[in-house]
């Protein structure tokens, strides 16, 4: 796991992810295939990947050594983890409806139904949690000053 957290591949998978967006913009297959299909699920898998890096970043904050958080517990860091991943989907889904409704026009829908946000959001958690129970610390004691 330490692998994953390093510079290198969290600047890597943010690159792919950035990319991705990029495409997604430039080509316009929401006007090309307003029903979904394939390139619905292109959304969705950007979504899982973005929730998979905002995890194994946090992941790393918290196992630096400078990180003024500890937690005793895997499950309270993962429900940390979990929690901030959310946060982060709502915010980017704020930015998707302001994207539509105020800066791109009628052109450009980011958020077809109420049922893509919900989507959305659930890849992001998925992303997030799955990193969060990977990232586990099997066999450690946790030290009595830790939260």
């Amino acid at each position: 796991m330490r692998a994953l957290t390093s510079s290198a591949f969290l600047f890597l998978l943010l690159a792919a992810i950035l990319a991705g967006q990029v495409w997604w913009i430039a080509t316009g297959p929401w006007l090309l295939y307003p029903q979904g299909g394939l390139l619905a699920e292109f959304d969705t898998l950007l979504h899982f990947s973005g929730g998979v890096w905002v995890a194994l970043f946090l992941l790393r904050m918290l196992r630096s050594a400078a990180s003024p958080v500890r937690f005793a517990n895997w499950w309270w860091r993962a429900l940390g983890i979990v929690a901030c991943v959310a946060l982060v989907g709502v915010l980017w889904e704020f930015y998707e409806f302001f994207a539509d409704r105020i800066i791109l026009g009628a052109a450009y829908k980011n958020q077809p139904s109420v049922f893509d946000t919900m989507l959305d959001l659930f890849a992001d958690i998925l992303g997030g949690l799955a990193v969060a129970l990977a990232g586990r610390d099997k066999g450690k004691r946790p030290d009595r000053r830790e939260i």
